[in-house]
């Protein structure tokens, strides 16, 4: 999995950027769900670039079978060290960093369309407190299949987790598809459940409904 990065100089005047240089970063080499910052060379002495990177969204091992960080997350040993990190021996390590949880974003179904052509362009995003992921976009569908994994860092366990889906378009004004708001108190850990969307006051369904299966670990005391 590489990541292939071009550097262009912006020329207002004419159709056609001038081209400086490219360079690319394996992504196997970053640390996944973390802001990894990165400084490369571009080719032919052309210059460097420093970028932020963040990985999210983790996939299926299916779908990266070669990817060793990925794989690694999806192994016994990795769960178990979450259990560990906040088990009872660790419970007054880091009061601002109270659990874990993971959240696989697997599929919507019947949503309301939203384009001419009675489809949908839909993505979901996710927010728990001030940390916000999203999907990416599954063009011309009212049943898109994500199947993608995000990981939130809890800092308290009576905090609600956001789940929103919107269609998106080329204008990049998006339109409301449907929302639900979870307490992380509710979940029920490896429990695949689809919940039905509401309107944004939450007092109303709206349509279609979205699957989601998670685990959440946490420090009780």
């Amino acid at each position: 999995m590489v990541l292939n990065i071009s550097v262009y100089d912006y020329d207002s005047t004419s159709n056609s950027d001038d081209f400086i240089g490219k360079t690319i970063i394996d992504l196997r080499t970053l640390d996944i769900e973390k802001t990894n910052f990165v400084k490369l060379e571009l080719e032919n002495g052309a210059g460097t670039v420093s970028l932020l990177l963040s990985i999210t969204g983790i996939y299926d091992t299916a779908i990266f079978p070669e990817n060793i960080n990925y794989n690694k997350i999806f192994s016994p040993n990795y769960k178990q060290k979450v259990e560990n990190r906040y088990g009872l021996i660790n419970s007054f390590r880091n009061l601002e960093d109270v659990g874990w949880l993971r959240v696989k974003v697997l599929r919507a179904e019947n949503l309301a369309s939203a384009d001419m052509n009675g489809k949908s362009d839909p993505f979901c995003c996710l927010q728990l407190n001030n940390d916000y992921v999203q999907t990416y976009t599954v063009y011309k569908t009212l049943n898109p299949e994500w199947g993608q994994i995000f990981e939130f860092e809890v800092k308290d366990i009576h905090s609600i987790l956001e789940v929103t889906v919107f269609d998106e378009d080329k204008n990049k004004v998006y339109e409301f598809l449907g929302k639900i708001e979870i307490p992380l108190i509710n979940i029920q850990n490896g429990k695949k459940k689809i919940y039905a969307l509401k309107d944004k006051k939450l007092l109303n369904k709206t349509k279609g409904g979205i699957e989601l299966q998670m685990d959440l670990v946490y420090n009780p005391v």
